[in-house]
């Protein structure tokens, strides 16, 4: 374990795995995030990306990242 700044927030943060790069809290906001767009995504499912974000407030860089990622699917 090692001590991280966090990338969203830049607080300290005990860093248990090598790939966390956020705190708790960031990450906790981060995966509220995820859930509140694949549940857009649910109830809408043919939504266009700046229609996902403006439905959820979700910026479009994070949707985007999650597309890249293979975590998300848009139409």
């Amino acid at each position: 374990m090692s001590l991280s700044n966090c990338v969203r927030c830049g607080k300290l943060f005990a860093q248990h795995r090598m790939s966390e790069m956020a705190c708790d809290d960031c990450f906790t906001e981060h995966e509220t995030e995820f859930h509140l767009c694949k549940d857009y995504l649910r109830t809408h499912p043919t939504a266009s990306l700046k229609e996902l974000s403006v439905g959820t407030g979700i910026s479009m860089h994070r949707l985007t990242s999650w597309i890249r990622e293979g975590r998300i699917q848009v139409l």
